[in-house]
């Protein structure tokens, strides 16, 4: 026998061991009355075992959630011990309390489990989080996989422009999540992302516009490899690859569109270079080539200038750049396709201005200098002959260029100057008799002389007159200024 108790008069009785009962024991037992009639027995075994602590899931404080033994008792307080309330864990052990007002957040919940033995399970907590995450960032998406960051561990759910669902998925430990459709989603396709905390609060929405539009392919300017440049897409990431597909790097093209690489060493001469330009949503456009070019072009030539005009050649396309002794800027300008160029100073450089010229090819390779200083001063004008109309001659400075017009200004020729100052110049035909003939002197930096005048005489002058001679004198009279030249009756002087 444990012992015996009588029921009191709602028929409610209980008994106290003397020693707890252990676990396991059976108890049976029969009523008997006061006549001495026994009933049949009834039957119970001893549970002195505790359940285990429930689970409680973290709440928004509008309902307080989680799982304990089935059928326990769940008692819910506060951080002060205040009931909150309770519940009863259904066969699956699952439970849930919802106040009759929403805890506020901050509010620490305290859960135990009392099973119908009366044990009870050690406490579980957890504090109310009634405070909504940011909204999720959304990256922009070719539609193929949807990522982007949200609170860590909150369930991000997507739906499309039409609140339609696409899926959800869970952000990791650093916030990071990655969903990917079954079907890739069309162009234009809407998507929000909604984030989600373990506690139930939802975020704002965030969105983005599913682009699956290439953008074009960049543009590669030349390079030298020190520097690789050009631009794209504003945004856009160029992405450097050389002629076998190894990565050289890749750069992010600015709000206008440029973009610059510099490699950590530069490129070597000759090799290909291909960019191609990805956009925020992954579309990679068609790619862009260039070889690179660090040979240098060949010095420019200059000629002699008087400060008014400076020219010479280049390499064809090249940028010449003009500076003066100082290194001061003077200008530039571009060789064009037959490598000639020219630049006209806003006022003319000053005689004696030393003029430096180099040439950058597109590459950005830089010549070797040349130099030439401003000749200002005009050449001494020429002398001129007088002349038949046959040939026209004279003296002036020596290489000096002499240039003949008739009296309209009309050319008749010209001609250069030997070292000794001596010109000449034989019209294809003779010039008639009367004609202007105009020189001025031109030196090789452009500057003129003043102009000498001379008039074709191909008039004969008439006979002279001889007086009789006895042989010792001889004499007589002739066109003024002419030169009379005497011979013997067999011509000799």
């Amino acid at each position: 026998p444990i012992g015996q108790t009588t029921a009191d008069g709602s028929g409610n009785w209980s008994f106290t061991p003397a020693t707890a009962l252990p676990d396991g024991t059976v108890i049976t037992a029969v009523a008997q009355d006061a006549a001495g009639n026994t009933s049949g027995p009834a039957s119970t075994t001893v549970d002195a075992v505790a359940p285990p602590a429930p689970v409680i899931d973290p709440s928004n404080g509008s309902a307080v959630s989680g799982t304990a033994e089935a059928g326990a008792t769940v008692i819910l307080t506060d951080g002060s011990g205040n009931p909150i309330g309770q519940t009863t864990a259904d066969g699956s052990g699952n439970w849930s309390f919802t106040p009759a007002t929403p805890l506020p957040d901050g509010t620490v919940v305290n859960a135990i489990a009392t099973d119908p033995a009366g044990n009870s399970s050690g406490p579980a907590s957890t504090t109310v989080d009634a405070v909504a995450p940011p909204a999720p960032v959304i990256n922009a998406s070719n539609g193929a996989v949807i990522s982007g960051t949200a609170e860590a561990g909150a369930t991000v759910v997507l739906t499309d422009g039409n609140g339609d669902p696409i899926g959800q998925t869970t952000a990791d430990g650093s916030g990071n999540w990655s969903f990917t459709p079954g079907t890739p989603l069309p162009d234009g396709t809407v998507i929000t992302a909604v984030a989600q905390d373990a506690a139930g609060n939802a975020s704002g929405p965030a969105t983005t516009t599913v682009d699956t539009v290439a953008p074009p392919a960049p543009v590669i300017d030349p390079s030298n490899g020190s520097v690789v440049s050009g631009t794209a897409e504003a945004g856009a990431t160029v992405i450097l690859t050389d002629g076998s597909g190894n990565p050289i790097g890749q750069t992010t093209a600015d709000g206008a569109g440029n973009w610059s690489y510099t490699p950590a060493t530069p490129l070597p001469n000759g090799m290909v270079i291909t960019a191609v330009a990805q956009d925020a949503a992954g579309n990679g456009s068609g790619p862009a080539s260039t070889t690179v070019d660090s040979v240098a072009p060949p010095a420019p030539t200059i000629d002699a200038s008087n400060g008014s005009v400076i020219s010479g050649t280049a390499e064809a396309g090249a940028t010449v750049i003009l500076t003066d002794g100082n290194g001061i800027p003077i200008g530039q300008t571009i060789a064009d396709g037959s490598g000639n160029w020219s630049f006209t100073p806003g006022t003319p450089l000053p005689d004696g201005t030393v003029i430096n010229a180099l040439a950058r090819d597109a590459a950005g390779n830089n010549s070797s200098p040349v130099s030439t200083t401003v000749d200002a001063v005009a050449p001494s004008a020429p002398t001129l002959d007088a002349s038949n109309g046959t040939v026209i001659t004279g003296t002036v400075e020596p290489g000096v260029k002499v240039i003949l017009t008739d009296g309209n200004g009309d050319p008749i020729g010209e001609a250069i100057a030997d070292g000794s100052g001596n010109w000449s110049f034989t019209p294809a035909t003779s010039l008639p008799d009367g004609t202007v003939i105009n020189a001025i002197a031109q030196d090789a930096a452009g500057n003129n002389s003043g102009p000498v005048t001379t008039t074709v005489d191909a008039m004969a002058p008439p006979a002279p007159v001889i007086d009789p001679s006895n042989g010792s004198v001889i004499s007589g009279t002739a066109e003024a200024g002419a030169t009379v030249i005497l011979t013997d009756g067999n011509g000799d002087p």
